[in-house]
C-alpha cells in the first residue's frame, strides 16, 4: 500500500520500501524500483536520469538486442542491393558481428572501445576502418529507429580520414610494355581492361555470350552501378575478346594470337590455368580445373609478378640506379612500382603494420588508363564516362581518372585547327 509521498519528487513510500518512478521513451514508460532506505532510493533515482538523459535503458538488462542481431537486421535490409553491394555490406560489417563486440546488449555498448577498436584498425587497413565505421553507425540508426537504446555518444565517432589513391595512368608505350610482362594466362585480359576501362569484376565475371560483336555486354549484377551497359569495342578490342573465345578463326598477325584461349566449355570468358604454383615454381594442375578469377588469386599469379617484372626491366632498359627514400637504399622509381616513406605516407589502404614503402600500380589504374587515352584521342569527357559506366557527366573523369596533360592536348588542338597559325588560318 502507497503511503505519503517524501518531499523528494518521484520517490513515495510504498509499504515498507521507498519507491523510485522515472518515465523513460518508449517502449519502457515509467520505470519503478523498490529500495529499503530514502538515501538508496535517492542514488537509484539520480541513476536512472542519469540513463534517461543519456538516451539508455532503465536498466542494463532492459532486453535489448546485441549487436550482431543488429548488425543482422541491417544485412536483411540491404538484400535487394547488387550481390556487390551485399558483399560490401557483409565485409563491413563483420567486424561487429562475428568480433569481440558481437555479443554486447546495444544498451551496453560505449563509445571509447568502440573508437580504440577503429583507431587500431585504421593504423592497419584505413579504408577498412573507414567502412567498418560507417557500417557501425548504420547498424545502430537502424536499430534506434526500431526502438533501441544505446549511448548516444557512438554516433559521434569521428570518421576515419583516408587520403583519396592518387590514380596513375600508363601511356600506351608503357601499356605495352608492361603487357609483355604480364603472365600468358592474363595477357589479353590486361590489354583489353587497359583501354576499355572495365573494373576487374566486370572482367572476372564476363561470359563468352556477353561478347556480341563489336559490344561488350556487361549486366547489372556485374557492375557497380546496377543497371545493364553495353559497351561498344574497337577493332583491336574486338579481336583479343574474338582470341579469349578460341574456335577456329584465321590466324592473323595479332602478337596475342597465340595465347590461351579459355577451355572449351567454360562459362566465364576469362579463367584461371587450373594450376597452383609453388615459390620452388613446380606447377600442379589443381583438381577442379580452371574457374573464375579471384582478388587474391589474380593478384599472386597476374598481377605482382607483372609488377615485379616490368618494373625491373623498365629499371634494366633506362639504367635506373637506386635512391635513398627515408634514409634507405631503393630501386628506383618506375611507372609501374616505386617506394615511398612509410612513416609519412598517407593512409591511402595501402598501409600495413609491415610496410616497406613499396607501391605499386593497381587493376584500378588500367581504368585511368583507358580514360586518359579516350581523352587523350579526343573524345569529349561525358562521353569517356559513359564508356566505362560513370552516372555523371564526367565530374568523376576530370576528379579522379584522367591524368593526360593539358597543355599538350591544347597544343595539338591548335595544330589541327591552325597548322600555319592563329592569323594565318583566319585571314
Amino acid at each position: 500500500m502507497t503511503t505519503s509521498a517524501t518531499r523528494y519528487p518521484g520517490i513515495d513510500r510504498h509499504g515498507d520500501k521507498y519507491r523510485v518512478r522515472v518515465l523513460f521513451p518508449a517502449p519502457y514508460g515509467r520505470f519503478p524500483v523498490l529500495y529499503d532506505t530514502l538515501d538508496e532510493a535517492i542514488v537509484g533515482r539520480a541513476e536512472l536520469r542519469r540513463r534517461r538523459k543519456l538516451g539508455l535503458p532503465p536498466t542494463d538488462e532492459a532486453g535489448d538486442e546485441t549487436l550482431a542481431a543488429a548488425c543482422a537486421t541491417l544485412e536483411r535490409q540491404k538484400r535487394k542491393l547488387t550481390p556487390a553491394g551485399r558483399a560490401y555490406w557483409k565485409r563491413s560489417l563483420k567486424p561487429w558481428a562475428e568480433g569481440p563486440f558481437a555479443a554486447t546488449p546495444l544498451s551496453l555498448l560505449r563509445r571509447a572501445p568502440l573508437e580504440d577498436a577503429l583507431d587500431d584498425r585504421a593504423a592497419v587497413a584505413p579504408t577498412s576502418a573507414r567502412n567498418e565505421r560507417q557500417a557501425l553507425i548504420a547498424a545502430l540508426e537502424l536499430a534506434g529507429e526500431r526502438g533501441a537504446t544505446f549511448d548516444p555518444a557512438i554516433l559521434r565517432i569521428q570518421p576515419v580520414e583516408v587520403a583519396p589513391r592518387v590514380r596513375r595512368a600508363l601511356t600506351a608505350a608503357e601499356l605495352e610494355f608492361f603487357a609483355a610482362r604480364v603472365p600468358a594466362i592474363g595477357r589479353r585480359l590486361v590489354l583489353l581492361q587497359g583501354t576499355v576501362g572495365n573494373r576487374i569484376d566486370e572482367l572476372f565475371g564476363a561470359e563468352p555470350a556477353h561478347v556480341r560483336g563489336d559490344v561488350l555486354y556487361v549486366p547489372a549484377a556485374n557492375c557497380k552501378e546496377g543497371v545493364d551497359k553495353e559497351i561498344p569495342l574497337t577493332p583491336e578490342e574486338r579481336e583479343l575478346a574474338e582470341e579469349q573465345l578460341g574456335g577456329l578463326r584465321v590466324v592473323g598477325s595479332s602478337p596475342t594470337a597465340g595465347l590461351p584461349a579459355r577451355p572449351p566449355g567454360s562459362p566465364w570468358l576469362f579463367t584461371t590455368a587450373g594450376e597452383r604454383v609453388y615459390d620452388s615454381g613446380k606447377v600442379v594442375r589443381t583438381a577442379q580445373g580452371p574457374t573464375r578469377w579471384r582478388h587474391p588469386q589474380y593478384d599472386r599469379l597476374v598481377w605482382q609478378p607483372a609488377v615485379r617484372a616490368a618494373a625491373a626491366d623498365w629499371r634494366a632498359e633506362h639504367g635506373l640506379a637506386d635512391v635513398v627514400v627515408a634514409g634507405r637504399v631503393v630501386p628506383a622509381p618506375t611507372p609501374f612500382e616505386w617506394f615511398v616513406d612509410p612513416s609519412s605516407a598517407p593512409a591511402d589502404a595501402r598501409r600495413r603494420a609491415d610496410d616497406d614503402g613499396r607501391r605499386w600500380i593497381t587493376t584500378h589504374d588500367l581504368r585511368a588508363t583507358a580514360v586518359t587515352m579516350m581523352r587523350d584521342l579526343g573524345l569529349a569527357r561525358d562521353i569517356a564516362a559513359a564508356r566505362v559506366g560513370h552516372a555523371d557527366r564526367g565530374e568523376l573523369i576530370d576528379a579522379v581518372y584522367d591524368k593526360g596533360s593539358r597543355s599538350a592536348r591544347v597544343g595539338r588542338a591548335l595544330a589541327e585547327a591552325a597548322p600555319a597559325g592563329m592569323r594565318a588560318a583566319l585571314a
